[in-house]
């Protein structure tokens, strides 16, 4: 689970824009006649020649909205490369600092630019910025001379890059301190992503209403939604969260004095919004009286669907926890050790009946099994130990073809020095490759396997024969392009593999660093 700061806010910033963007289309759809000749006007009094509405208003104006979100994606992606980096990197965070002042430098440039050339095309003066949608341009300051210099708009678009970038700064602390490794962590973050999401809904609502053209009832829903609907957000939230969940811990008393607290203090973005107006004692009476007869009740039906819903995945849980441990039970009654019992048991059959290749051939599968019940679940296991299976492997391998006449097997295993860790099971896939097709019943075959350990690396050398029927192994086997990305995973660019048909042979070439045992 992951905290979804990041996306609720892409989200509603796309939101905004492209709520902006629509609402610049709308206006243009519905202009009259008597608007165009009124803006060709405008322009003409200030001897701008060649006008054209599509041109000099609304290109400019939809352009600003979307070099603004670009410059928001670019240095929200910035912050984010930063915030991982210094999580992966603490020693080394401060080296990042001047790469990610120079790309925030680079920015503001590049949206001072834009912005100056849409002043250049749009001429925003003309209209005492603003009366025309160009709310963004006058964000960068007056310019009634565009196109002039470089640098124009430089400083305010700095300022504006670095505002942002302080607050997307903060928001990837928040984010890094509610993932951070510590009790508590995933209810943390679930009740951080309800919380935010609950937030996100009430803003991504928010410019869709601002942005209505002017109507008789727009002046009603605004401030519904700057006043009434954020109060009742925050007391809904705030009850979900902290009041309710604490009715077995706290007295009935306390739980009506905080709600009672709270209505009175939820409606604070009411009087940030409007102020002292006329009518703000009535108006807030009113919403008190809502936050704690309605809302108050609504919430707390939430709060009852959310615990039902709570317990009813606690009583799932339960209920897989019985099923694990019966199924369990089921695995343990076909207990390992009973299969090694069994395998003992052949073992002194094969002795007694003096079937020596037999009995050597159930001790050798007995001793395979135990290391791919034991060793094969860790992550390293002492390199002698995938050599005896290695071994193991071979020996039965021997049993299929010593009576072979056209089969030539080599062993050459060296573990004198051999006295680091590997992964388990990552020689094998290449020797049982190597018997798998190099071995034919028809023509001559031979498989050649040489182990060595040298200045803390294991060399693997292992050669087979080629036959008409096996060349297109590459294309079909999975073992070898898994063990690469084994390798890969695990130790990076630090081993050396080469692989392939070399003349009338298979060729595979490994070597890998060993781990301190």
């Amino acid at each position: 689970m992951k905290i979804r700061f990041r996306t609720y806010e892409v989200v509603f910033v796309s939101l905004l824009a492209t709520a902006s963007i629509i609402k610049f289309l709308w206006i243009r759809q519905s202009l009259t006649d008597e608007m165009k000749q009124w803006h060709a006007l405008q322009y003409q009094g200030h001897n701008i020649a060649g006008f054209s509405y599509n041109h000099n208003i609304l290109f400019p104006q939809i352009a600003q909205i979307v070099f603004v979100y670009l410059a928001y994606l670019a240095i929200s992606g910035v912050m984010v490369y930063t915030a991982q980096y210094a999580a992966r990197f603490k020693r080394n965070a401060l080296r990042i600092i001047p790469i990610v002042l120079l790309l925030l430098a680079g920015i503001g440039f590049m949206l001072a630019r834009g912005i100056d050339y849409l002043t250049w095309v749009a001429h925003p003066h003309v209209f005492n910025y603003g009366g025309a949608g160009f709310d963004v341009l006058a964000w960068f300051g007056y310019n009634d001379r565009p196109m002039t210099y470089i640098w124009t708009g430089f400083d305010r678009a700095l300022t504006w890059v670095g505002m942002l970038a302080a607050l997307l700064a903060v928001r990837e602390g928040v984010i890094h301190y509610l993932e951070r490794e510590s009790p508590g962590k995933e209810t943390r973050m679930i009740l951080a992503n309800q919380i935010a999401s609950i937030i996100s809904v009430y803003l991504c609502l928010l410019p869709l209403i601002i942005l209505l053209p002017s109507t008789p009832g727009k002046h009603a829903l605004m401030f519904m939604a700057l006043s009434f609907i954020p109060s009742a957000l925050l007391m809904t939230v705030f009850n979900l969260y902290y009041v309710f969940p604490r009715l077995s811990l706290k007295s009935g008393w306390w739980i009506l004095a905080v709600l009672l607290t709270a209505s009175l203090v939820t409606p604070a973005p009411f009087f940030i919004v409007f102020g002292n107006r006329g009518n703000i004692i009535h108006i807030h009476s009113a919403m008190v009286l809502i936050n704690l007869f309605v809302i108050s009740p609504i919430s707390w039906l939430l709060f009852q669907q959310r615990k039902d819903k709570l317990l009813a995945i606690v009583k799932v849980g339960q209920a897989l926890t019985k099923s694990r441990e019966e199924l369990n039970s089921l695995r343990y009654q076909i207990n390992p050790h009973f299969l090694f019992n069994s395998l003992n048991t052949l073992y002194g059959n094969a002795l007694m009946e003096k079937a020596t290749t037999t009995a050597s051939g159930i001790q050798q599968l007995g001793d395979m099994m135990r290391f791919m019940l034991h060793q094969n679940q860790l992550d390293f296991i002492p390199l002698k130990s995938e050599l005896g299976y290695m071994r193991n492997f071979i020996a039965l391998q021997n049993l299929r073809t010593h009576l072979l006449q056209n089969v030539d097997v080599q062993i050459d295993i060296h573990d004198d020095a051999c006295d680091g860790d590997i992964p388990p099971m990552i020689l094998i896939p290449f020797v049982e490759n190597a018997f798998k097709h190099g071995i034919s019943n028809v023509g001559k075959s031979w498989v050649a396997v040489t182990v060595r350990c040298e200045r803390n690396h294991v060399y693997l050398n292992v050669r087979n024969s080629v036959h008409p029927d096996n060349i297109v192994r590459e294309k079909s086997g999975v073992g070898i392009p898994n063990v690469v990305e084994r390798l890969t995973l695990m130790f990076g660019d630090k081993f050396q593999l080469e692989y392939g048909i070399r003349g009338n042979e298979y060729v595979v070439s490994l070597t890998l660093p060993l781990t301190a045992a």
